[in-house]
């Protein structure tokens, strides 16, 4: 439940599935008129939608009240990270309070991939409501293998971490403990994981239903 100031009325609304996305398509409709609009929020997945659907015409920004108390300019960000602003729900939604993160792979990692690298193209089908699980499995894994430094002509996964593991095991004595974690996942765990990417960012652009799992996760 969130609030809306209206000159002397507050208008109150209840969101039946994700809150953020109510938030935040609430506060795109009232910044198209034209008039300067603030979200007052502490949630960094509102900011981050915001700043991927704001359009020229909006004059949006976003107060922060946590300490210090942050004042965000949505058009000021997009300006700063031009492109990248295309790809930036995939980068978060990788890692949300709906998909888990790649441990130890942050997202400011996969941000400067983008954004300085501009290793950005597999992002693209991720954007397309047309895209099929198959690409969407693809374009994930190869994502994945450059996040994790793979070589080029290393296109899975799966090969990838029994690598990373030899590694790993040649550098690692007897005494000292090693965690799987910090291997790549394998291809199987990032179909998942791509998957209920996709459906989040479906959802969050108001293309598909609320997230649910894919057959097989958690279970």
């Amino acid at each position: 439940m969130w609030y809306i100031r209206c000159s002397q009325l507050i208008v109150v609304k209840q969101a039946d599935a994700d809150a953020d996305s109510l938030i935040v398509s609430t506060a795109l409709a009232l910044a198209g008129s034209s008039k300067p609009f603030l979200v007052v929020s502490t949630e960094i997945d509102i900011l981050v939608m915001l700043v991927t659907q704001v359009v020229l015409n909006m004059d949006l920004h976003m107060l922060c009240p946590k300490n210090p108390t942050m004042l965000y300019n949505i058009r000021d960000i997009q300006d700063n990270i031009g492109d990248t602003c295309t790809y930036l729900m995939v980068i978060h939604a990788s890692g949300c309070d709906i998909v888990s993160a790649v441990y130890r792979q942050g997202k400011h990692k996969a941000f400067n991939l983008v954004h300085k690298k501009h290793e950005s193209d597999m992002l693209k089908i991720f954007n397309n409501p047309a895209s099929s699980h198959d690409e969407i499995q693809k374009a994930g894994e190869t994502f994945l293998l450059k996040l994790y430094g793979a070589p080029n002509h290393c296109t899975s996964l799966d090969a990838y971490r029994y690598i990373a593991y030899k590694k790993a095991i040649s550098r690692t004595s007897l005494s000292s403990s090693f965690q799987l974690a910090a291997l790549p996942p394998t291809s199987a765990a990032a179909k998942q994981s791509n998957i209920l990417t996709e459906r989040t960012l479906l959802f969050r652009n108001g293309l598909g239903i609320a997230c649910s799992q894919p057959n097989g996760v958690g279970s």
